[in-house]
């Protein structure tokens, strides 16, 4: 049997539970069983189910200050529990920081004035990836960049960190979503893949993008330096709002890659609806594949739905042999009476070409 273990966030005050949630597949043993009512009908899971307030949980991590927004984004390495607190944090000013915890010991590495650190972070092989999308240096405004150090070693200050990506020019804002360790090219090494949202394509204001780099240790690199890049297709997409390494979903053998586009407008009757772009990075070194030959584009039900929020792989959910995906879409309206209570999609494997979200297999709708 499957389990999944899942992980929310709870970013101050203001920020509902959910705001990030992290998925853990296990086997074993299981009791109980859960139910997701979609508008397709009716799926279940076999699985233990917990529920109750989060006072019941074994630990609880507290700031000090109430815009820390720790829980912001979460991750894990090993027995090593990594937790981004990007708001306001001591300074005042969206220094922000983030926290290395385990049985051992508790580190916080904080960042400097406006760098918003830990407003993403991710793991994989023991090394950790910590995303500071509001970095700046010299006359350059908010390029972001992305942090590299081992869970094992970590650094005394985040200026000592050797291995970072660094934003080319200013508002590019990488960092603010990055996934580590799925193997995407099939040579057996995990690939990095930093977001940048508001990262300018040819022509194209705020595109967006996400850049791949096949080695994890990259020293001191720039977004020049991607092995692959892919761009958003015009003015406003904003791809690489959410990245997702997910299971093969295209029948190649190979990771997959999901990026969000939250402003993506696949009709004149539906802007801003957003969308999923799922693609492989198996290509040349130094490529810009275009993103209109995606292996696939999941796009949104309505204007301003926002879907590519948020994107998680949920392993293969079914067994068919094919990845899964869930794509949110917080501001969707279900019906008039329910404005912008959200929506959740379960897309299940394979995937090509242009598919609507209206189309997945089990919609998790809002309620007020």
């Amino acid at each position: 049997m499957i389990t999944f273990t899942l992980f929310l966030a709870c970013g101050g005050m203001g920020d509902p539970i959910g705001f990030s949630t992290t998925t853990q597949t296990e086997t074993g043993s299981t009791t109980g069983t859960t139910e997701t009512t979609g508008t397709t009908g009716t799926t279940g899971t076999t699985g233990t189910t917990q529920t109750g307030p989060l006072l019941t949980s074994d630990a609880t991590l507290y700031t000090a200050n109430a815009a820390d927004l720790l829980g912001f984004s979460l991750a894990s390495s090993g027995s090593t529990v990594i937790a981004g607190a990007p708001g306001g944090y001591e300074i005042g000013d969206a220094n922000g920081a983030v926290w290395l915890l385990s049985s051992e010991e508790s580190v916080e590495l904080v960042g400097g004035s406006s760098d918003s650190v830990g407003f993403a972070v991710a793991a994989s092989g023991g090394l950790v990836g910590v995303g500071a999308p509001g970095f700046g240096q010299g006359a350059l405004t908010q390029t972001g960049r992305v942090y590299l150090f081992s869970a094992d070693d970590v650094p005394g200050d985040l200026d000592d960190v050797q291995d970072t990506v660094t934003g080319d020019l200013s508002y590019q804002v990488i960092g603010n979503d990055l996934v580590m360790g799925h193997d995407y090219d099939g040579d057996g090494q995990g690939e990095l893949v930093v977001a940048s949202k508001w990262y300018n394509g040819p022509g194209a204001m705020t595109a967006g993008g996400a850049f791949v780099y096949r080695d994890m240790q990259t020293g001191a690199v720039t977004l020049n330096d991607a092995d692959v890049s892919f761009v958003g297709e015009t003015t406003e997409d904003i791809v690489g709002f959410s990245l997702a390494g997910v299971d093969d979903m295209s029948g190649d053998g190979l990771a997959d890659l999901a990026i969000g586009a939250v402003w993506l407008t696949p009709d004149a009757g539906r802007s801003h609806a957003g969308g999923v772009y799922l693609v492989s990075a198996a290509d040349d070194v130094g490529a810009q594949p275009d993103l209109a030959n995606a292996l696939g584009k999941l796009v949104g039900a309505a204007a301003d739905d926002l879907s590519g929020y948020d994107v998680a792989s949920v392993g293969d959910v079914n067994d068919d042999g094919f990845g899964d995906l869930v794509v949110s879409a917080p501001d969707h309206d279900p019906t008039k009476s329910l404005e912008g209570s959200g929506a959740t999609y379960l897309v299940l494997g394979p995937v090509e070409g242009t598919v609507e979200l209206t189309d997945a297999a089990a919609v998790i709708t809002g309620d007020e």
